[in-house]
């Protein structure tokens, strides 16, 4: 089953349609295996480090989507719930189920799904997902943001593993991405940090820095969020 962001039971999309391109599979043991116990990895702003300039364009108006992690469902009847992070430090939540408002496809409903699934992502569709999500406190420094902004740009060009194949039938799946602003498409494209899957991992960016910044989006989300998916 293709789970994902905007990978849905009811309308998968190709998992090659992504910014970086085709993951490769690999068949050596990964550093991601999480069956093997692995080291803290500490989120440690460099000092004087320099985020990248204009990370929503040069003619931006405001803040932009940075990271996003997005969980959906489908085995039980359709389910969204996410995580969104702007180049501001904001954080917002979003959780959907159909309910009352159930359209002949529940997932058409859902206004987060139909601005994430958009290539790229403007300002627009940012906005709209503000709109339906629930800011969260603010408790994210200057000085993080900057090395978040660091640590994607380190990212970005890294190849994303193939962990294992998807086994999972009636279960929820999610994924972890970064948004860069691209120049000549006036908007955001998403890149793979991490991909899940029925609690198991299925890809994931083979970056350290990919790896210093899922696992502190991992530790901000289980601080504070409120719609989790199952255990």
């Amino acid at each position: 089953m293709c789970i994902g962001l905007a990978m849905l039971a009811f309308g998968c999309r190709d998992r090659g349609a992504q910014a970086e391109g085709r993951p490769a599979t690999r068949a050596a043991v990964s550093p991601h295996d999480r069956s093997r116990p692995e080291a803290p990895i500490p989120f440690a702003p460099i000092p004087g480090e320099v985020a990248p300039a204009r990370p929503c364009g040069a003619k931006s108006r405001g803040a932009c989507l940075f990271l996003g992690w997005e969980y959906y469902s489908g085995g039980w009847g359709y389910q969204h719930a996410a995580w969104f992070m702007d180049t501001d430090g904001h954080e917002y939540e979003f959780s959907f189920t159909p309910g009352a408002r159930r359209a002949v496809r529940p997932e058409d409903g859902d206004p987060v799904r139909l601005a994430t699934e958009n290539r790229p992502l403007t300002q627009n569709d940012f906005d709209s997902i503000v709109a339906a999500s629930t800011a969260l406190p603010r408790r994210i420094t200057a000085a993080e943001v900057a090395h978040a902004l660091a640590l994607v740009a380190k990212s970005r060009a890294a190849p994303v593993t193939t962990i294992q194949l998807g086994g999972c039938n009636d279960g929820g799946g999610s994924t972890l991405s970064a948004y860069i602003f691209a120049e000549d498409s006036k908007g955001s494209l998403p890149v793979v940090l991490e991909e899940e899957e029925c609690g198991s991992l299925l890809q994931a960016n083979e970056s350290p820095a990919a790896r210093e910044l899922a696992r502190w989006v991992d530790r901000l989300r289980r601080t504070v969020r409120s719609h989790r998916e199952p255990e």
